[in-house]
């Protein structure tokens, strides 16, 4: 059992903030180490003076289940923070979900985990020039390029929901994970164009084996899902965050790096009048880029993601709670 089981709630730790007459610190527990700076940033900004630690002593990923087994423990001043996963999409379809979703002292990312915000397509030009120092946004277009493969793997993700809903195995989220992710290297010419089309083709063949559903009830998920927030745009907030990062997002980040890295290397070639010159020149380059992948890591310039606002509403509610 977790230690902080024995030692602390938030009575307990209300009690000892009034004894030492200290100013309130409220402990907030999440999944793995990698959340703590996304929570700490937004309840920094809500000025609630927080200590966050992940939910088992070690630091490592832990999942919502282990975070979860804390809930007993909540008040005022003890808090669990969690990625949404579906549950912000089942709403009260499973226990897990229903808690998520209702109770007022655990807070979730609305997107299915906090990398779907590091990938927000809107913040992916500014970050690439931020990683080569070249202002290329010509070559690739992020924000089309993500809003076409929601575009295409939307319906899928609706049945992926609905057989999520009604506890089936047919379709489970690791099999629209090997579909919707890229598993060749993506083709960046015309924004991705050809290997949109390739996944498209993989996507309607998968969709043939759907026929036995029944259309109306597909068709009524969709409706709920839409007054969420979900559109055929903005899918890809809301598949798995791991497959977004890895197989679609960093996938065509890396290329585009590559082609920018390997254009600007051979300028420097091109205009260097000796061999000294050429050689300071690609030191410096190579000193001033950064890999994309730890910007990537480390993105975020997500705040005009609108589903920050529901986490940050969610703050502002728990603020006015009197305990």
């Amino acid at each position: 059992m977790n230690s902080v089981n024995n030692k602390a709630n938030s009575k307990y730790l209300q009690a000892k903030t009034r004894l030492h007459k200290s100013e309130p610190i409220v402990r907030v527990f999440v999944e793995d180490m990698v959340d703590v700076p996304f929570w700490k940033l937004f309840f920094d900004n809500q000025n609630v003076k927080t200590k966050i630690q992940p939910a088992t002593g070690d630091g490592y990923s832990n999942g919502i289940k282990e975070v979860l087994k804390l809930k007993d423990n909540v008040g005022k001043y003890f808090l669990l923070c969690v990625d949404s996963d579906y549950n912000y999409l089942l709403q009260s379809s499973t226990i897990d979900s229903e808690l998520i979703n209702t109770n007022k002292y655990i807070f979730q990312t609305y997107t299915y985990s906090i990398e779907n915000y590091k990938c927000f397509a809107d913040s992916l030009s500014t970050l690439m020039l931020n990683a080569t120092k070249q202002d290329k946004a010509e070559l690739f277009d992020y924000e089309h390029f993500l809003s076409e493969y929601s575009k295409i793997i939307y319906k899928l993700f609706v049945y992926s929901v609905y057989f999520k809903i009604n506890n089936e195995a047919d379709f489970s989220i690791s099999i629209l994970n090997k579909i919707i992710g890229f598993n060749k290297n993506i083709d960046i010419s015309n924004n991705g164009e050809n290997s949109l089309i390739e996944l498209k083709n993989s996507v309607d063949k998968k969709l043939l084996e759907f026929d036995f559903v029944n259309e109306d009830e597909i068709q009524k998920l969709e409706s709920k899902l839409n007054a969420l927030g979900v559109t055929s745009e903005n899918t890809y907030l809301f598949i798995s965050g791991h497959t977004l990062f890895n197989n679609v997002v960093l996938k065509s980040l890396k290329l585009v790096e590559k082609l920018i890295v390997e254009t600007q290397k051979k300028n420097i070639e091109n205009i260097s009048k000796t061999d000294k010159i050429r050689k300071e020149k690609l030191k410096h380059f190579n000193k001033e880029r950064t890999d994309v992948k730890i910007l990537l890591q480390q993105n975020t310039n997500f705040a005009n993601c609108f589903l920050v606002e529901k986490i940050n509403s969610d703050i502002e509610k728990y603020k006015t709670i009197n305990e």
